[in-house]
C-alpha cells in the first residue's frame, strides 16, 4: 500500500559514519550531478561510510536550500535507499543539466567528415 505523500516514515536510529565532504569541498550546484556522485561516493569509501550512510548525509553537501528540498522528497531518501537515490537525483538533474560528452574538436570533425 503507497504511503501518503506527507507522511512521516521512520528511520533507522543506527549511528551512521560520517562523511567528512566539507573537507574536500566537495558541493552539489545542481550541475553535472554524475561527477558529483562519484566523487562523493569515492570520499565515502575513504571515510569508510556505508550506502545508508550516503542517503541520509548528501542533502548537507548542496549549495541550495532548493536542491535539499528535492533532495529530501525523493523515495530513496525517504528509505535510506542509496541506490535509489543516486537514480533519482540523475533523472532529476541529468535531464535539467546533461554533461557535455563531446569536445568541439569532435562535433567540428563529425560535420566536417559527413
Amino acid at each position: 500500500m503507497p504511503t501518503p505523500l506527507h507522511q512521516e516514515i521512520p528511520r533507522s536510529t543506527t549511528p551512521i559514519g560520517k562523511i567528512r565532504a566539507k573537507e574536500y569541498k566537495l558541493w552539489f550546484d545542481g550541475k553535472v550531478v554524475e561527477r558529483f556522485i562519484n566523487k562523493f561516493e569515492n570520499i565515502a569509501e575513504i571515510e569508510g561510510a556505508s550506502a545508508r550512510d550516503i542517503a541520509r548525509q548528501i542533502e548537507f553537501r548542496t549549495k541550495a536550500e532548493e536542491i535539499s528540498y528535492h533532495i529530501e522528497g525523493m523515495p530513496g531518501y525517504e528509505t535510506d535507499d542509496w541506490d535509489q537515490l543516486k537514480m533519482d537525483m540523475k533523472i532529476r538533474w541529468e535531464i535539467v543539466t546533461p554533461e557535455i560528452r563531446y569536445r568541439l574538436s569532435s562535433i567540428t570533425e563529425f560535420f566536417t567528415n559527413n
